[in-house]
């Protein structure tokens, strides 16, 4: 709490010597004032402080509070409330010509744009019997008379909250002795209070002008229904534009998906056919690689057999001399050699005649 004021002091020191204060400062002092407003039970207090705080400030703090949505939040109590220590405060009232009128205005403007016509038209009342009633002419000296006995006497300035249209004022309780007509001032005499015919006609001409506000309004929110009805459902047909847009990737996608399934299917199946080829080739090369051994065995054991005799022929003949018989009898042996690989199929060369 306390850390809250100082900082709303720190905005009203650094007011004072900027003139007025940044849009973001302005917004900072309205989100303390709200914060201050949740963190007391002194809702008197509080309104207090709020008003001197607002009075303190650049007239645009004052705009842009009455315009937030916070005051929208209060029950009609605590709003009355408000608005009534605002235009009682004793700064709007002794600037009434000037600071307070202008003030009231913006606050009644900014209540009007919420539909609180009946505290808008409370200010824009006391801002009108304000600027009426100062006396610019009054020496200095009667202005500070003036001042000490609106401080002393509450009900001299003050409206009444139950009947706001009247703008009757209170005459004081007591009077000094030696005070004459002439001696008060123009705003502290009491105002001629209004007949019942002229208050009825006043109320008549106000519902009337407000009646009339209200169907311009009604008229304009209309057009602006129909024409947000034409935009809604021109967006709503645009969704389902959209919506069966998207439906139908999603079926696409569903379909590309599916296909990737079989797909993917179909490389498993591949992948496990060369994976059992391979295998079936693997065991199929070491089979033929036996047979093939064996078979090599075999051959060799044959031609060993085979050309065993040829063998020992060629060796006997080896140590003979060269003759007729020799050279006949080589021949046959070769003859027979290469017979025995013709049969073994080593040897396939076709013979010449």
């Amino acid at each position: 709490m306390e850390e809250i004021r100082q900082q709303l002091d720190e905005y009203i020191a650094k007011s004072k010597k900027n003139s007025r204060l940044s849009q973001n400062d302005c917004n900072d002092v309205i989100k303390l004032l709200i914060k201050e407003s949740s963190s007391t039970e002194d809702f008197n207090g509080w309104c207090n402080e709020t008003v001197h705080v607002l009075n303190e400030l650049h007239y645009e703090v004052t705009e842009a509070f009455f315009n937030n949505k916070f005051l929208m939040a209060l029950d009609d109590e605590h709003r009355a409330k408000l608005i009534t220590t605002f235009f009682r405060s004793e700064k709007i009232v002794q600037n009434a010509s000037n600071f307070g009128a202008k003030r009231l205005e913006l606050a009644a403007a900014a209540l009007e744009k919420r539909k609180l016509f009946d505290l808008a038209l409370k200010l824009r009342d006391a801002a009108e019997m304000y600027s009426k009633n100062k006396t610019s002419k009054a020496p200095a000296k009667e202005r500070s008379n003036v001042a000490d006995k609106t401080q002393s006497n509450e009900n001299l300035i003050s409206i009444p909250e139950q009947d706001a249209s009247t703008l009757e004022t209170q005459e004081p309780d007591t009077q000094k002795p030696n005070q004459t007509e002439t001696d008060t001032p123009e705003q502290f005499k009491p105002k001629q209070k209004l007949s019942r015919k002229e208050i009825i006609s006043k109320a008549i001409g106000t519902l009337q002008s407000e009646f009339s506000k209200t169907i311009k309004e009604n008229l304009q929110l209309s057009v602006d229904v129909e024409r947000l009805s034409a935009v809604v459902k021109s967006k709503e047909m645009e969704a389902e534009r959209q919506e069966q847009r998207i439906t139908d990737l999603i079926e696409q996608s569903n379909h590309h998906h599916n296909q990737l399934q079989a797909k993917d299917r179909e490389i498993s199946d591949c992948h496990k056919k060369i994976s059992d080829l391979d295998e079936r080739l693997k065991k199929a090369y070491q089979t033929d690689s036996m047979n093939i051994n064996n078979e090599i065995v075999a051959l060799k054991t044959g031609l060993n057999k085979d050309l065993k005799m040829e063998y020992d022929a060629f060796i006997s003949l080896r140590s003979k001399s060269c003759s007729e018989e020799c050279y006949e009898a080589l021949s046959y042996l070769i003859d027979d050699i290469f017979g025995i690989l013709k049969r073994k199929g080593i040897f396939t060369v076709n013979e010449r005649d």
